[in-house]
């Protein structure tokens, strides 16, 4: 009886890796990547305008917000449309890109509320829009540098 059992044993173990064995998924490429990162971006960016805007709070930082939603909306379904057409949804790699453009978002936000964000602001000279606008940028979180590149689509295909 316990050779039986060790034979079974056996046969199960032989069968396994050829029963889990999978065709490795490739790698995603930067492309992929980022499109995954930015459709992270611009759901949490969605997210918060609907949140904001249905409020209809009367602030100018609030109305400009709720104005680009349109072209921020389009940006995120035509993200979502190139990584749905090539499989990429449902992807672990693309999975945690997408949570941490949410984190980003999200932490850039945070910053744009604090006083640090205020203090950079009003350290910049204002002799020029271009001029204080680079200013601000240069006292910008990386991560906020970061999640600003999504919305010019150039990282996706024509």
């Amino acid at each position: 009886m316990p050779a039986r059992a060790i034979l079974l044993v056996l046969a199960v173990l032989a069968i396994l890796p050829w029963a889990s064995a999978q065709e490795p998924q490739p790698q995603l490429i930067d492309r992929e990547l980022k499109a995954s990162y930015c459709l992270g971006y611009f759901e949490e960016d969605h997210e918060t305008r609907q949140r904001l805007c249905q409020k209809g709070l009367d602030t100018s930082k609030v109305f400009a917000l709720c104005s680009t939603g349109a072209q921020s909306d389009a940006n995120r379904h035509r993200v979502e449309e190139y990584l749905a057409a090539n499989g990429f949804l449902a992807r672990l790699d693309a999975a945690f890109a997408t949570t941490q453009g949410h984190n980003d978002y999200s932490e850039c936000v945070n910053w744009a509320t604090s006083q640090a964000a205020i203090d950079c602001t009003q350290q910049c000279p204002r002799d020029s829009v271009q001029q204080h606008l680079l200013c601000v940028s240069a006292c910008k979180p990386i991560v906020c540098r970061r999640v600003e590149t999504c919305d010019v689509l150039n990282y996706l295909p024509n």
